[in-house]
């Protein structure tokens, strides 16, 4: 490359290139080459970037452009504004941001809130344009005391913020602050009542912006306020209450402010794990660090380990149950490694050969029909063995598995934002595998876990049904074979699977009630679930009994299970097979030891003596 070429390069990636001879530009060139720099737009390229960027957030919902309403279509009068609620916006900015539950839970803590207790929001014009309404405002920037930010927001008429466009840097986001401080406005006013027709107390001159033009002064001149952050503070012993609140203060979050010895001793063994030889470790003087690996605590190697050391069934089985037994700290490593869920493969590991709160009701049914049972033919268990070893990965094609994994996030949010003002210190945390820790193959994953100060500890359940996916609950609980109308409220059927796996995991988790969502594009439900101790009982009650006397035996390979050579299908045990179902019954190859149905074999019927499968009989003829 010649000079002008390598100062081409440099230029266009804002790489100063005066002064430099070629050798120096050469290397130069090097670092933006190496790190691929991007072409820096020029400022027509980034103005045409913007206004194709405008132009397909008014096309996505086919908005004609707000900038061109003009001053006799705007109006100035309360009643027209949209009944936006704290969840609605709360909703907005989740998504249009990361999911921060920080930012919702201190609302009032952040730059938007300021903004609107400041007064910096100006008046506020609605116009209806179709099926929109229109906020048009303008907004006093933070850092320059005289400039004000021009904005819009769309929004439906049950309030739902749609979209919004601000002047500002951030403003092609549509959620900026000065957007988020609209949005508190115009909620504040509806909570007063200001927006309600039959409203005669509306202060005088309320949706004018309360700052004037506002001069420079000397700081001696400056009136500093501050806000009183308890209720008993008064004007005589405020300066002790402060005090008492800064004495308080604890910048770790609500949940690492109680140390326990697990959580110690989880610290102390990650501290152990990095650097064995701490000087920290020698002024600890009698603690046992006792490092937990989450690899060692999945039932198939503890199986395994006990199949190596044990001889006799009897033994074995014995060994097994009782290396089943966890301690709070193995089962807190456990849940802490799994928090992934199916995005990691610890997870995956931790939840082969173990009873989970999706099959619950299956397992817990499947034993009350063997109860019941009193014909030779045995109800059909090996199927559901089968799933609790091998992970059935063609589920993660089926349309409504996809639909269900792909929205979870987004009615995570949606939940969030909707339940969020309705708790104090109202917190969401990432949930793993919980386990019973004295039947520790005994586990469930909820979908979160919440924490409040009003509620405790809950677990939330999140389905997508795909039936419904685009309806209105309302319109289309029929479809869902879980929901039912009680009392003029949908709700979730307590026969259901759905309601036993809720449940189990409000006893595994030792939460004190749940939260059952169902989600559509179109709507979401909410309803709290009690803990239902009775239920639980009876459940864990027919898991354990279903572990014993199916699952154990199987893991510990005393009883395998067999596939189908030809169609991979899992085979039945003879006592599971009724004499009209021919189709399920299966045969072995004396030379491969392969088991068949005998119909994926073209047999009628077992054959006595030798027998064996089509593949070996070619492998005989080619030989």
């Amino acid at each position: 490359m010649n000079v002008q070429a390598l100062q081409d390069y440099l230029t266009v990636r804002g790489i100063s290139v005066s002064g430099y001879k070629k050798a120096e530009l050469i290397a130069r060139a090097f670092s933006p080459a190496e790190m691929d720099l991007p072409i820096i737009m020029s400022c027509d390229e980034q103005t045409k970037v913007l206004k194709n960027d405008y132009a397909k957030k008014l096309d996505e919902f086919g908005l004609p452009d707000p900038k061109l309403i003009s001053e006799d279509q705007k109006i100035d009068n309360l009643t027209t504004w949209p009944p936006v609620t704290l969840g609605q916006i709360f909703q907005y900015i989740l998504n249009k941001r990361e999911f921060d539950t920080e930012y919702i839970g201190k609302y009032k803590d952040q730059k938007a809130y300021s903004y609107f207790d400041s007064g910096f929001v100006g008046e506020i014009l609605t116009n209806k344009t179709g099926p929109f309404i229109i906020l048009l405002c303008n907004v006093r920037a933070s850092m320059s005391i005289n400039e004000e930010k021009d904005l819009w927001v769309a929004t439906q008429p049950d309030g739902k913020v749609l979209t919004a466009w601000c002047s500002c840097m951030a403003g092609t986001s549509g959620c900026c602050n000065h957007i988020i401080a609209t949005l508190y406005k115009v909620e504040y006013a509806n909570s007063q009542g200001f927006c309600s027709p039959a409203c005669t107390s509306i202060p005088c001159g309320w949706n004018k912006s309360t700052k004037t033009i506002i001069e420079p002064k000397k700081i001696a001149d400056i009136v500093v306020r501050k806000k009183l952050r308890s209720k008993q503070a008064t004007r005589s012993n405020r300066e002790e209450v402060r005090m008492a609140e800064l004495n308080k203060f604890d910048p770790r979050e609500k949940l690492q402010q109680n140390m326990t010895n697990e959580r110690l001793t989880l610290l102390l063994n990650g501290i152990q794990k990095s650097n064995p030889t701490a000087v920290l470790f020698k002024s600890i003087e009698g603690m046992s660090i006792d490092s937990v690996t989450c690899h060692n605590l999945t039932v198939i190697n503890i199986a395994n380990e006990v199949s190596i050391g044990c001889q006799d069934k009897d033994e074995k089985m014995t060994t097994l149950l009782k290396k089943l037994c966890f301690s709070e700290k193995e089962c807190a490593a456990v849940e802490r490694c799994t928090r992934n869920q199916s995005n990691s493969k610890e997870w995956i590991e931790h939840r082969k050969g173990r009873l989970t709160a999706s099959k619950h009701h299956e397992y817990y049914t499947k034993i009350n029909t063997i109860m019941k049972t009193r014909t030779p033919v045995k109800p059909k268990t090996t199927p559901l063995v089968s799933s609790l070893l091998c992970q059935d990965k063609k589920l993660d094609k089926v349309a409504a598995v996809q639909w269900g994994k792909c929205r979870e996030e987004e009615a995570l949010k949606e939940f969030y934002a909707l339940e969020a003002t309705k708790h104090i210190d109202f917190k969401l945390e990432k949930s793993g595998l919980y386990l019973d820790k004295n039947r520790a193959y005994i586990g469930a994953s909820p979908d979160g876990i919440l924490y409040c100060k009003c509620h405790g500890k809950a677990v939330i359940e999140i389905k997508c049904p795909f039936s419904i996916k685009d309806s209105k609950i309302a319109d289309g609980y029929g479809k869902c074979d879980f929901l039912t109308l009680e009392d003029d409220s949908i709700v979730l059927k307590t026969s259901h699977k759905y309601y036993t796996q809720i449940n189990s995991q409000i006893a595994l988790s030792n939460s004190t009630c749940g939260y059952f969502v169902v989600w559509t594009s179109q709507d979401i439900l909410v309803q709290n679930i009690e803990f239902n101790k009775n239920h639980w009982e009876a459940v864990s009650t027919n898991l354990e009994i279903f572990f014993k006397s199916y699952v154990a035996e199987r893991i510990l390979r005393l009883n395998s299970i067999e596939f189908c050579g030809s169609c991979e299908k899992v085979l039945f045990e003879e006592n599971e097979i009724a004499e009209n179902e021919l189709d399920l019954r299966s045969i072995c190859c004396d030379q491969c030891n392969c088991w068949y149905h005998l119909k994926c074999q073209g047999l009628d019927d077992v054959v006595d003596g030798e027998w064996l499968c089509l593949l070996c009989l070619t492998n005989i003829s080619v030989n």
